[in-house]
């Protein structure tokens, strides 16, 4: 797209400028020449543009010989619509619309028989109307039918608990609505879609209807953009700047034409396109040139910005996170009680008053009251991995090493630190799914919604065959993960049916001939669990070798990666012999890998914090319409550096000093933000 150029001296001649009000937005504007307007601030979003204004009550003439309105014309214009509009060669700009909520009087006294006074009049823009806040939503009912109005906005594309999937819940086009509207199709909502929705129902009745323009490439944009938002406590302008927000490259102003059409004009804050994966946040292409040396009316001031410049720039997501299988053979499990409980536990209630002369029901029932206190929660049903472990099983690595490119090896593990570790309650298999082979098969109807799999431990029967310990007949054990240590409790009723192999020299209880048919042996468990690593999923690039350097690290909470530990155990089969994780290695053996958005993130990171942004202030002594805000102004570069062009994002009107001054800013890119949304 060609450059326009402009020449400061094009900013003259000083238009001159008329304001106009209204009671109601649907009637016709009426001129109004007793305000005289002080100053006006028009702003990008996401501030709210001003204005004041001032008219004397009295007789007679003020200082500036502009006449009095006579004190009995005093009235209160709150809420009263009001514009600025500027004249220059016969045609009308309107510089400024807006409704006033504040009025301030200021009490003179008397003159004669006369009261003086001054009112002061503060406006704002017109988008401070946008306060409203979603108060219900349109959903499409699942059997079909008419749209039905809930009291309450769901969350747009609600998020599953655990793998950051996104669950869409937006219908097509409904004519009914001109909207799209909330349904149970899976449909994702982009922040296009959402901003439109918005509009189109959540608006002040009466008052002016903001309408959004599409601007192809933003548009483009933001249908890409997908993220999860809660809205039910947010105004309408809170939303609007969520989702063209500076911080992902985005602004908005607005516009009112003379037949009263109010327009959400969205702009980019970027002379150049940053992709982010899959998604692309577009140039500003509303570009023009400005010749700041030609014309000494003007005052310009421009400031070089290297605060958002770094050196080195550090993309982070989450730690990556392992799954194996535990046991005592690999030596990787260990009892987490002592021989000393363990003793005592066995002997129950052998040295109290009067055992011996017992029966031995009353024995066993006495032995299993006295086994059952919190005392001996662990005994034979806790198990922990030692706090030695080397995060190996044989010769596999369960901790994988990572280099600052990202790149994976299984050859080396990365470094630990056994402390503070614990299992994760689930794991990465969703239920329903068969992981012998790979890719895992879905063996789930088509409309579910499968959860991921609870941790699990097997045990073996006394026919040497595994079955789940949550299944075991008529003993199953809870199995769930410690919360201080990495370990798991895995309690059967009574605790002594794991202790098959284990029992001998113990005192009978209940369930005690039991043991040998129906018990099982804790040294034969095998656990199948999820475990943090202390190794982060992360990329590294150098920019320069400054002598003070600089780091930026961006955090990517919700980017993972999950490893599966070759021989992992995720089912067992109708003979019950264990059916092992069916990847053969590589990234295969990644159920999960994010390292593709972490790249997307660091390139976009490197094209914006790699160099210095100036930032404009331009002066005029007139008034003029000046450069629209969400222009680009491209050749601030006055130093010779090369810094980046930056958008007029506020224009100041001073109608005492008769002066405009544009101000341009480039905002602080959130990188994390554009890609978490």
């Amino acid at each position: 797209m060609a450059v326009s150029q402009i020449q400061l001296s094009s900013l003259y001649p000083n238009m001159s400028f008329a304001v106009f009000y209204k009671w109601e937005w649907s009637k016709q504007w009426e001129y109004i020449p007793q305000w005289q307007p002080l100053a006006v601030t028009k702003t990008a979003a996401p501030a709210l543009s001003s204005a004041t204004f001032i008219t004397h009550y009295g007789t007679g003439e003020w200082e500036d010989s502009s006449l009095m309105v006579s004190s009995g014309m005093l009235k209160c214009y709150n809420y009263f619509y009001v514009q600025i509009r500027g004249l220059m060669y016969g045609h009308w700009t309107i510089l400024f619309t807006g409704i006033i909520p504040t009025e301030n009087f200021k009490l003179l006294g008397k003159s004669g028989t006369s009261f003086t006074a001054d009112q002061q009049l503060t406006a704002k823009g017109l988008d401070w109307l946008l306060r409203s806040r979603p108060d219900g939503a349109w959903v499409e009912p699942v059997s079909g039918g008419d749209a039905v109005w809930l009291k309450n906005i769901p969350t747009f594309n609600r998020r599953y608990q655990y793998g950051g999937n996104i669950i869409g819940n937006r219908s097509d086009f409904n004519s009914e609505k001109n909207s799209c509207i909330f349904a149970d199709t899976g449909k994702q909502w982009s922040n296009w879609d959402i901003i439109d929705y918005l509009l189109k129902h959540y608006q002040i009745n009466n008052a002016p209807q903001f309408e959004l323009t599409e601007v192809s490439e933003i548009k483009t944009s933001l249908e890409n953009t997908i993220g999860v938002y809660d809205f039910s406590k947010t105004t309408i302008r809170d939303t609007l700047n969520t989702l063209l927000s500076r911080s992902r490259g985005f602004s908005w102003t607005y516009t009112v034409d003379t037949d009263g059409n109010v327009a959400v004009i969205p702009f980019s804050l970027l002379d150049t396109d940053i992709a982010v994966g899959d998604m692309t946040i577009p140039a500003n292409n509303n570009k023009v040139a400005i010749n700041m040396w030609d014309d000494e009316r003007a005052a310009v001031e421009v400031e070089q910005d290297r605060i958002p410049v770094y050196d080195k720039i550090i993309v982070r997501g989450a730690n990556m996170k392992s799954c194996c299988t535990l046991s005592f053979t690999n030596s990787t499990l260990e009892k987490a009680w002592t021989a000393a409980e363990e003793t005592v536990y066995k002997d129950a209630a052998k040295n109290t008053d009067g055992y011996g002369e017992l029966t031995e029901q009353e024995k066993a029932e006495l032995n299993d009251k006295f086994r059952s206190t919190d005392r001996f929660e662990r005994v034979f049903g806790t198990l922990r991995v030692p706090r030695n472990w080397n995060w190996q099983i044989g010769s596999d690595v369960v901790a994988p090493a990572m280099d600052s490119a990202g790149v994976l090896t299984t050859l080396f593990r990365a470094a630990y630190w056994n402390v503070d570790k614990r299992f994760l309650n689930w794991l990465p298999f969703l239920a329903g799914y068969d992981y012998k082979t790979y890719p895992p098969t879905n063996k789930n109807p088509a409309d579910s919604e499968p959860e991921y799999r609870p941790m699990f431990a097997l045990v073996k029967n006394s026919a040497g065959k595994y079955q789940y310990a949550e299944k075991l007949e008529p003993f199953a054990a809870a199995v769930r993960p410690l919360l201080r240590e990495l370990g798991v409790s895995m309690r059967f009723r009574p605790a002594y049916i794991a202790a098959k192999n284990h029992w001998s020299s113990a005192e009978p209880g209940v369930y005690t001939d039991n043991i040998t048919a129906e018990g099982v042996d804790y040294d034969e468990i095998k656990l199948t669990a999820f475990i943090e690593t202390d190794q982060p999923v992360q990329l590294e690039h150098n920019l320069n070798n400054y002598e003070n350097k600089r780091t930026l690290t961006i955090e990517i909470p919700d980017a993972e990666l999950w490893y599966i530990t070759p021989g992992t155990v995720v089912d067992i089969d109708d003979k019950g012999d264990t059916i092992a994780y069916g990847g053969s290695g590589g990234s295969e053996n990644l159920l999960r890998d994010d390292r593709d958005k972490l790249r997307a993130v660091l390139a976009a990171a490197v094209a914006w914090y790699g160099r210095e942004h100036n930032k404009v202030t331009i002066t005029t002594k007139a008034i003029t319409a000046g450069v629209p805000i969400g222009t680009m102004i491209v050749n601030t570069d006055v130093s010779g550096i090369g810094a980046a062009p930056t958008v007029v994002t506020s224009i100041n009107w001073n109608f005492q000093e008769l002066t405009t001054t544009l101000s341009t800013d480039f905002g602080e890119l959130n990188i994390a933000g554009i890609f978490s949304s």
